[in-house]
C-alpha cells in the first residue's frame, strides 16, 4: 500500500502572502479565479477544474457536484460564500451556458482549464513557499477553520471525505447545512483579513476577527 501523500499547508501569514501573490502574476483571470475558488470551496483540484454552470444555483449560493465527478463517488453540495459568488458573477462573461465549463481553458473555451496550467501557475508564484501546491489549499483550510474553532465533523464534511456506512454517506449531503455555510463564509472573510494584513504590513492577530467561531 502506498505511503499517504502529504502537501504543505500554509500559517495564516503565509496564507496572506499567497493571496496577495496570487494577482501579481500576471495570469490570465480564469487561471486566478480557479485558484481562488479552489480555496473559497475546499474543494479538489479536479472538483473545481471541471466544473459546469448547470451545477450551480447562484440564487441559493451553492453547488452541486455531480457523484461521478467526486473522488468519493458521493454527490456533494458547496455553500458559496459572498466572495465566492462575486468571483463566479465576474466569471459569467467567458461563459454562462449550463454545458459550458465555469473555468475554461484560455487557449480553447469548450475544454476545461488544464491541470499542468493551475500546478505551474502555484509553481510560479513567489510568497516564500516554494513547495506549494493547489492540494495544498485544503488542508490549509481545513487548519485555519479547526483553529478558529469549527468542529472536526464540519471540515470533514466540507473536505468530502469518505463516509464508510453508505446511508450516512447520502445523509452527509446535507447534513449541517447552516455550519457549512457559516464555515465557508468566516473562512473566506479570514482570508480577507489576512491579506489586509499582508498588505499593511500588521500582525495576523490585529487581522483576526475577535469573536471566536464558537462551533
Amino acid at each position: 500500500m502506498p505511503a499517504a501523500e502529504h502537501h504543505r499547508h500554509l500559517t495564516e501569514p503565509e496564507l496572506g502572502a499567497f493571496w496577495r501573490s496570487v494577482a501579481k502574476q500576471g495570469a490570465h483571470f480564469v487561471t486566478i479565479a480557479a485558484t481562488r475558488m479552489l480555496m473559497y470551496t475546499m474543494c479538489r483540484k479536479s472538483e473545481v477544474l471541471r466544473a459546469r454552470w448547470r451545477e450551480f444555483d447562484l440564487e441559493r449560493a451553492q453547488w452541486d457536484i455531480p457523484a461521478e465527478r467526486m473522488k468519493m463517488k458521493a454527490p456533494h453540495r458547496v455553500y458559496l460564500s459572498r466572495q465566492a459568488l462575486e468571483l463566479l458573477g465576474l466569471l459569467k462573461a467567458f461563459g454562462s451556458e449550463p454545458q459550458a465549463y465555469v473555468f475554461p481553458s484560455v487557449l480553447r473555451a469548450a475544454v476545461p482549464l488544464g491541470d499542468a496550467t493551475l500546478n505551474h501557475f502555484f509553481k510560479r508564484l513567489d510568497f516564500g513557499v516554494p513547495d506549494f501546491s493547489p492540494h495544498g489549499t485544503r488542508g490549509t483550510a481545513a487548519t485555519l477553520l479547526r483553529e478558529h474553532g469549527f468542529s472536526r465533523e464540519v471540515v470533514e464534511l466540507l473536505l468530502a471525505h469518505a463516509e464508510r456506512n453508505k446511508v450516512t454517506a447520502a445523509y452527509h449531503h446535507h447534513e449541517m447545512a447552516d455550519e457549512r455555510r457559516r464555515a465557508l463564509q468566516y473562512l473566506a472573510d479570514q482570508i480577507d483579513r489576512v491579506a489586509q494584513a499582508a498588505l499593511h504590513g500588521s500582525t495576523v492577530a490585529e487581522a483576526r476577527d475577535s469573536t471566536p467561531a464558537n462551533v
